[in-house]
């Protein structure tokens, strides 16, 4: 069963699907890639479930991980599935609703420090390689290849894209994505990576041309929130067409708003960011500076998902920024977004 279970990806192949509003906006076809249905939320399942499967076969009895996110709950699930012990640490400032998710897939959660780094220093602590390994959030060769799968995805199920559309955090997804555009001849792709402002790590390197550290994270697109990027992903960035684009923090809330009114689906808004590069108009300004050829193909959306976002926060977000999208008579409207989308991921999981 073991034997099985490693072999076996943990996550699973995700449905890639029209957006007719975003088509409508961009005047080309978009095309989802909804990770928000893999088994965690995001598609973080992708690269984390892969690290844990390989950190098996070298002899691992327990995972030891950082992350008040969903890297998190992709190692706790990951950790259910593949019947071995997983001990979480998460800041003290870590959300109620992660920490009780961690805790339904059976990990042991400890609250240690005010921020990623002082929990990840904590962890550090138990880690004893290979019994018991260190499962870090984005910066592993196993979860990079672990996102590849991501894009051989694509390869078999749509032409080539005119562009790929993602958010970047520590850029664990977006260099797993850049190896699978090198490993099946996609090098010529575009690249719209998208971050916030307050999270824009990737976006100082870029313009830096050496990777920049932030000193704190102030977006509230909190998945998004690694002080810097992966060292693999300024050594592969040169070699594609990647374009770095920086929006708010009303903007990615916005986007999610107007994603769960329109496709019927709650994300966090990190994925926000990305949803930004259709409805705000970034892509479209890509195409018209001739960056972005959209006749040439789909534009791809990476729904990336997210575990750590709830109909009452979607509500608060949308009254802090001013937004003021529901209306207090039409609270329905969002509660069946979310009662539908309970019933998609129900019927996934059957």
């Amino acid at each position: 069963m073991v034997c099985q279970q490693i072999i076996r990806p943990l996550h699973r192949e995700t449905p890639l699907q029209v957006s007719q509003e975003m088509t409508d906006l961009l005047g080309c076809p978009v095309m989802m890639k909804m990770e928000n249905l893999q088994l965690a939320g995001s598609y973080k399942m992708r690269g984390i479930g892969n690290r844990c499967q390989m950190a098996l076969l070298r002899g691992a009895e327990r995972f030891v991980g950082a992350s008040g996110g969903n890297a998190g709950v992709a190692l706790a699930r990951a950790a259910r599935i593949l019947n071995v012990p997983a001990t979480v640490y998460v800041p003290v400032t870590a959300s109620p609703m992660v920490i009780k998710k961690l805790q339904q897939d059976g990990a042991v959660v400890r609250m240690v420090g005010n921020n990623f780094s002082e929990a990840a220093r904590a962890a550090q602590h138990e880690v004893d390689e290979p019994r018991i390994p260190f499962i870090h959030a984005y910066d592993h060769p196993d979860i990079w290849e672990g996102h590849t799968s991501l894009v051989q995805e694509l390869v078999y199920s749509c032409p080539k894209p005119s562009c790929i559309i993602t958010a970047v955090g520590g850029g664990g997804l977006l260099t797993g994505i850049l190896m699978g555009l090198k490993e099946y001849g996609w090098t010529d792709v575009p690249i719209v990576a998208m971050e916030t402002e307050g999270a824009h790590c990737f976006n100082l390197s870029m313009h830096a041309n050496k990777k920049i550290t932030l000193s704190q994270i102030s977006s509230i697109a909190v998945t998004l929130g690694a002080a810097s990027v992966c060292d693999e992903l300024m050594r592969l960035k040169d070699d594609f067409k990647i374009y770095s684009r920086v929006i708010t923090d009303k903007q990615a809330v916005e986007s999610c708003i107007q994603f769960a009114d329109s496709e019927r689906l709650v994300v966090e808004p990190a994925c926000g960011a990305a949803l930004s590069a259709i409805y705000c108009g970034v892509v479209t300004d890509l195409a018209n500076q001739g960056y972005v050829d959209l006749s040439s193909g789909p534009a791809v959306l990476v729904v990336c998902g997210g575990s750590g976002v709830s109909l009452e926060q979607l509500q608060m977000w949308d009254r802090d920024f001013g937004i003021n999208y529901y209306a207090p008579s039409a609270p329905e409207t969002i509660v069946g977004t979310l009662k539908e989308q309970q019933r998609r991921s129900e019927f996934i999981k059957m």
